[in-house]
């Protein structure tokens, strides 16, 4: 936060901007990376929660999705998957 001038007190006041856009996009970049990294995981879980694996790590991927179109609004309210994505990724895995 200190590197892109974002404060905790700017953010309680519900002050966005493209400082907090920049930190935002960063760190849904890395989760992003990181999920991309996790659609391994079904493959190490058991036969009985390999989909279920496989659908929560697409959807935490639209979520991220969603949380870089939002930007700063974020602040303003909650972020959800888009539901026709979403109930795609559950009917391709179910």
């Amino acid at each position: 936060m200190e590197r892109f001038g974002v404060t905790v007190d700017g953010m309680a006041a519900g002050v966005g901007g493209s400082a907090l856009e920049a930190l935002m996009a960063e760190q849904v970049t890395t989760a992003r990376a990181a999920l991309l990294a996790a659609r391994e995981l079904p493959a190490l879980t058991s036969a009985d929660g390999r989909r279920l694996a496989g659908a929560l790590v697409e959807i935490e991927l639209l979520t991220a999705e969603a949380v870089l179109a939002r930007g700063a609004g974020v602040l303003h309210g909650s972020v959800n998957p888009p539901l026709g994505r979403t109930l795609r990724v559950l009917a391709r895995r179910y």
